[in-house]
């Protein structure tokens, strides 16, 4: 996992057994090779590796050099990553130099949107940054689908914008994930949700949403 958001909740979920190096350090040292190494260290959860992220990382978002949209490609290219199954970028929720560098070194975007109109508002601006960045600088860039988060069949706002979210973007649509209290409190214990009492329900959700992600890339294999 490589945390590109300031906020860090990737870094505080999974709870990363040292933070010498961050995201900060490696985006501000990305010509020299190999930077992103230093910064992968192993997380809390079994199998799970994490280029921390922390505040200052939002610093970065000032910088004027040279390809500065392509930091982060250009310290994947150089790092030593084969030994990683999946490699999983979270962006930050704003459109803005961070979102883009992560645009720009992934290949597959999935949009996560909540379950209010501000949401759906967000939805159609990511998929336009993804139109630009995949024709002026990453043409392997596509979309992976978008999903709804913290979702809630009770709220009857929850419900139009999810009707809305299948009307606009139909076969995108990956599935929504329940509002459940049972992620606040594996956040909160940084632990993966199955681990917790009342967890299931969201895991499951995300099962089907991560099976209907993968299911084009293994017709394709």
């Amino acid at each position: 996992v490589i945390d590109m958001d300031p906020q860090a909740n990737a870094t505080g979920w999974l709870a990363p057994r040292q933070r010498d190096r961050t995201m900060n350090d490696v985006l501000y040292h990305s010509g020299v090779d190999g930077a992103l190494d230093a910064a992968i260290v192993e997380s809390a959860w079994p199998g799970v590796w994490i280029a921390s992220a922390e505040e200052e990382l939002a610093s970065r978002e000032a910088d004027r050099v040279a390809g500065v949209d392509l930091r982060l490609k250009r310290v994947l290219r150089t790092s030593n990553l084969e030994r990683f199954d999946t490699i999983l970028i979270d962006s930050p929720p704003s459109l803005g130099p961070l979102m883009v560098n992560a645009l720009c070194a992934a290949e597959l975007a999935v949009i996560v949107t909540d379950s209010e109109r501000g949401g759906l508002d967000g939805v159609a601006r990511v998929l336009n940054a993804v139109a630009v960045v995949a024709e002026d600088s990453n043409p392997a860039l596509r979309i992976g689908g978008i999903v709804m988060n913290m979702y809630d069949a009770r709220v009857a706002e929850h419900d139009a914008r999810w009707k809305e979210l299948q009307e606009l973007y139909g076969g995108q649509v990956l599935g929504k994930l329940p509002q459940r209290a049972a992620v606040a409190t594996a956040y909160g214990a940084s632990v993966p949700p199955r681990a917790v009492s009342g967890g299931s329900s969201f895991v499951l959700a995300l099962a089907t949403v991560v099976d209907r992600l993968l299911a084009p890339m293994e017709l394709v294999g």
